[in-house]
């Protein structure tokens, strides 16, 4: 047997990248700071899926369900094994909390955010840990980016994203404050944000190098 043929029978076993699909809102920030996101990690394995309707938790979960199902329906497939993440805001809907907790029951990986968006934001210049509505956070995301109210949300995001580690490091910050006084995760101010971009970082590294061999 020559040395080729066992060379192209060794690659063939090494496994696909996994691809990442986000389902957020689609209107807003959410999707200029995942386009931004995807620039800054160029690769394949980010899906996003702006979700135009209602941006509301529930629905984004449904969606994320119905695309969850779809790939199980794929049997012996490596798609089996992609990513799906919702990604939704607290704000006034009441479906938050059962929108959290039917991700982490259906296994689909969950960005949140509460009470909304820009507490990520602010994240990324400084740390927030007094209990806020949106509008105090909006107001206070307008003062670390003057005219973003103004401007309909709109921001240099490829430059945000520098501060990216951390805007991680934070966000985990806040959510080990909330278990250390024995709260939800998940209360205001909290957001898992970091979960899913520090997870692009992990599989990014990995996808665009020959010399290179997952929550």
């Amino acid at each position: 047997m020559s040395r080729f043929s066992s060379l192209s029978r060794r690659k063939s076993t090494v496994p696909p990248s996994r691809r990442v699909y986000i389902f957020f809102e689609g209107s807003n920030s959410e999707p200029d700071y995942f386009y931004a996101l995807e620039r800054s990690f160029p690769c394949s394995l980010i899906k996003l899926v702006p979700i135009k309707k209602s941006g509301s938790p529930d629905n984004i979960v449904k969606e994320c369900l119905v695309k969850k199902n779809y790939l199980a329906t794929k049997a012996a497939s490596y798609e089996k094994n992609d990513e799906i993440w919702a990604v939704f805001d607290k704000d006034d809907f009441d479906s938050f909390e059962q929108a959290v907790e039917t991700c982490r029951l259906k296994n689909i990986r969950v960005g949140f955010s509460n009470p909304c968006f820009e507490l990520w934001l602010v994240l990324h210049k400084k740390n927030y840990t007094k209990e806020s509505n949106t509008k105090e956070i909006q107001k206070e995301c307008e003062k670390l980016y003057p005219g973003y109210l103004e401007n309909g949300k709109t921001l240099n995001f490829d430059k945000i994203i520098k501060n990216l580690h951390e805007a991680e490091n934070r966000a985990s910050s806040l959510r080990q404050h909330h278990k250390e006084e024995e709260e939800k995760e998940y209360i205001s101010p909290s957001t898992s944000l970091d979960k899913l971009t520090s997870r692009i970082r992990r599989l990014s590294d990995h996808f665009p190098h020959d010399d290179s061999p997952s929550s």
